[in-house]
């Protein structure tokens, strides 16, 4: 579990460093980032299905409403990438919402 840890910091770090000296483009560097956050939520996807318990209808909702926007908006300037995995990301929060007002999750 201690890779997946060291996985989760150096990715997204790595992905900056090789956008920040121009070996990676910044639209696939962000990419990249979206994979990593949308693998973090997996255990706690799977977590509240096994305990049928879910998290804050507030973080969930507000924080899937808002990577889907921004989601589209990074479409509609040119990051295709970005914008893709940041939809995929905010479905992931979605998910999470819904798990929230199924296992009826705190407010």
């Amino acid at each position: 579990m201690k890779a997946f840890l060291v996985l989760g910091a150096a990715i997204p770090t790595g992905a900056l460093l090789l956008a920040m000296l121009d070996l990676l483009s910044f639209d696939m560097a962000i990419s990249t980032i979206s994979v990593v956050f949308i693998v973090a939520l997996i255990p706690g996807i799977l977590g509240n299905y096994r305990r049928k318990s879910g998290w804050s209808k507030q973080s969930t909702v507000t924080t899937g409403s808002g990577l889907l926007s921004m989601g589209m908006m990074f479409v509609m300037v040119g990051l295709p990438f970005t914008g893709l995995l940041t939809v995929l990301s905010g479905v992931t929060w979605v998910v999470l919402a819904v798990q929230s007002v199924i296992y009826e999750g705190p407010a």
